[in-house]
């Protein structure tokens, strides 16, 4: 498997072997890597093959030498902090790339930042904090989902709706679920009610009524759902643009981080019967096909 690119580098795995290369293919000074999903903003999480947790600069220095307790859960955000990890009090708390303490591990769960706040969760509650680790949204839900464009899915009684980073109600939690594999970049986000999907904009206006068996979450204005027993592409307006083929459906690239969008004008899908994997363009075209024993 391998993963998309990244701060100009790229993870694959070799058998039992994890390397991180360059756009040449040529594989970059980290020894006894065991896995990592990659840099983000310049930094990159690495396990080591002994158990060690450590941070990574594109220059390949530590920033954060491996350690047997350190950071874990994530990469460095675009905020400067990552996740922390006390492994024997199962706390948590955020480190800047320095490896200094800077939101002290006293959280029961907490999750990366994203648009300048992170979810915590104190006494079996979700709030959220800012950078400094102040509490910017008291923890008072059942859970906390941060899905970017500063919106924040919450759930309180089994509904969900959606805040906004201030902790302001956008829309009300009247959904049996949200469906978002990656952070929101503006596209309508994906709600499930009465079993049906359909989807709601960052305003929790809905703008495509729940009508579909599933969904997947724009990105590129145009998004997969399943209607009829075939998976469909639409567009922001609901408009069919093109049909996959009869079990064809939306595959994983790089884990869960790209599954059923578009990026870079292309989504891959898979052909669950003969094992085919496609990627396809924004008209339905098929570009490049390999099987999977290929």
């Amino acid at each position: 498997t391998a993963s998309f690119f990244s701060c100009g580098y790229a993870v694959v795995y070799e058998g039992d072997q994890c390397k991180i290369i360059n756009k040449k293919g040529e594989s970059q000074p980290v020894s006894s890597l065991q896995y990592t999903r990659g840099f983000f903003y310049n930094y990159c999480t690495i396990f080591t093959t002994d158990e060690k947790c450590g941070l990574l600069n594109t220059k390949f220095k530590y920033a954060i030498s491996p350690s047997e307790i350190g950071v874990s859960y994530g990469n460095m955000t675009k905020d400067g902090l990552i996740l922390s990890f006390a492994g024997n009090q199962h706390l948590y708390g955020y480190v800047n790339s320095k490896g200094e303490q800077v939101i002290e591990q006293k959280y029961t769960d907490a999750r990366d930042f994203v648009d300048g706040v992170a979810v915590i969760s104190e006494n079996g509650k979700y709030g959220c904090i800012n950078t400094n680790g102040e509490i910017v949204i008291m923890p008072n839900y059942d859970n906390l989902v941060s899905v970017g464009n500063e919106r924040i899915l919450f759930v309180n009684n089994g509904k969900w709706g959606l805040l906004d980073t201030k902790g302001v109600v956008v829309a009300q939690a009247q959904y049996d679920g949200f469906k978002a594999n990656k952070l929101w970049d503006g596209d309508y986000l994906p709600v499930i009610k009465d079993g049906k999907y359909g989807f709601i904009d960052k305003n929790g206006k809905e703008k495509i009524s729940c009508q579909y068996t599933d969904a997947f979450s724009f990105n590129e204005g145009l998004a997969v759902v399943q209607q009829n027993g075939l998976c469909t592409v639409i567009d922001n307006k609901g408009n069919i643009k093109y049909l996959m083929t009869q079990n064809e459906e939306p595959a994983s690239l790089d884990g869960e981080s790209f599954y059923g969008i578009y990026h870079n004008g292309l989504i891959l899908t898979v052909d669950i019967d003969t094992g085919e994997y496609r990627y396809r363009d924004t008209t339905g075209k098929i570009v490049y096909s390999w099987k999977s024993s290929e």
